[in-house]
């Protein structure tokens, strides 16, 4: 069987496994949008000031706009090279952005649990819970193979730790100079 057979097989059994599965496949994706984006909101509103706060918006939109189109190029193409099916197109888009959103919204929380822990211990265990949250998500937005999942998860969150990091670096020099 060529490679483009077993591809095809392949994506028929997704296409079986889509319809068993019903709306929800579908769904999930936009209760992770909705969900992120409140997130952000909240956070935003439980900073305070109100340009501080207008800030941190304008930087999770903007660290939303940059990363979920770098996330999903770089997603695309290591399935691509790996042969990894995230679905049809559409789906592996709506997927991959949705798991950006939300996986940037529990980058958040992580941070905004963080000052409340009192020991270094307890840190690693609230990053864990934030890690282990994201795996738990994309593993139930994509239903891959353990190698095939472990290297998207991997790929897809260190664009987002990149991403995360670089952004939260400006807010710290560019916030205090408003």
């Amino acid at each position: 069987m060529s490679s483009i057979q077993a591809l095809d097989n392949r994506r028929l059994q997704k296409n079986v496994a889509l319809q068993a599965y019903g709306p929800t496949v579908e769904t999930l994706p936009l209760a992770l949008f909705a969900t992120g984006i409140s997130i952000n909101v909240v956070a935003a509103l439980r900073i305070g000031s109100p340009t501080i706060a207008l800030a941190f918006l304008a930087s999770e939109a903007v660290q939303i706009l940059a990363s979920v189109p770098l996330t999903l190029v770089l997603l695309l193409a290591v399935a691509w090279l790996t042969n990894i099916y995230f679905g049809t197109f559409r789906q592996a888009v709506v997927r991959l952005a949705a798991f950006s959103i939300a996986s940037q919204a529990l980058g958040v929380l992580m941070l905004f649990a963080l000052p409340f822990t009192s020991s270094p211990l307890l840190s690693m265990v609230v990053v864990l819970l934030g890690v282990g949250g994201m795996f738990w998500l994309f593993a139930t937005l994509f239903e891959l193979e353990l190698v095939e999942l472990v290297i998207t998860f991997v790929c897809a969150l260190s664009i987002q730790g990149m991403m995360f990091g670089l952004f939260h670096l400006v807010i710290r020099w560019v916030v205090p100079m408003l």
